[in-house]
């Protein structure tokens, strides 16, 4: 009976198994230690469960206070290690360049799980892998556009050269960010 009402209460305030088991714990922790009562089945009236619904309500405020602190701490130094690393392999080793560059390249090199760096990218920059990657190609794609020295270069081969693997992705992509064709960008260029 009493299982059955730490069960209850649990669920009504929504909480796991092992939050369940910790609540458990201090529950009977409370009980011997105070003496305040000892619930036997058929005990169990209106205020003790009242009672139990106040304790479980600030147990469980508690821990999700504490569990939430300690993850923002933990997660911040990681994610901060992680977006540092992230620039330094995009502006020194310019892996953007690279086509083939993948999620787990990527993570694997900054020493994580792609699911972890696509969260951390997603929360921290508010991009997905493949749009942050992009930004640094479309970026690399204007100045190679830009450069007198790569006019004689047609806009396909700036495009691989920027790391895009396609024509189509390249020409999709850069219209999407810059709202113009990549042509049109370097005719733009040209009479400014």
């Amino acid at each position: 009976m009493i299982q059955e009402l730490y069960i209850k209460l649990a669920n009504e305030f929504g909480v796991t198994e092992e939050e369940f088991s910790s609540l458990a714990k201090v529950l009977k922790a409370k009980q011997y230690k105070k003496g305040d009562f000892l619930l036997k089945q058929g005990e169990i009236d209106s205020q003790v469960k009242f009672l139990l619904s106040g304790i479980v309500h600030q147990y469980l405020t508690s821990i999700r206070a504490n569990s939430a602190q300690t993850k923002k701490r933990i997660n911040k130094t990681t994610t901060s290690k992680i977006i540092t690393e992230l620039y330094a392999l995009m502006d020194e080793e310019k892996l953007y360049k690279n086509p083939l560059l993948n999620r787990l390249d990527l993570a694997t090199r900054l020493g994580t799980s792609k699911g972890y760096l696509s969260q951390v990218i997603n929360q921290e920059i508010n991009k997905s892998i493949i749009q942050f990657v992009n930004k640094y190609r479309i970026e690399a794609a204007k100045e190679l556009l830009n450069n007198p020295v790569f006019n004689k270069y047609s806009v396909e081969a700036i495009g691989m050269e920027a790391g895009f693997k396609s024509k189509s992705a390249f020409y999709s992509t850069f219209n999407t960010n810059t709202g113009i064709s990549p042509g049109a960008f370097r005719k733009l260029q040209k009479t400014s």
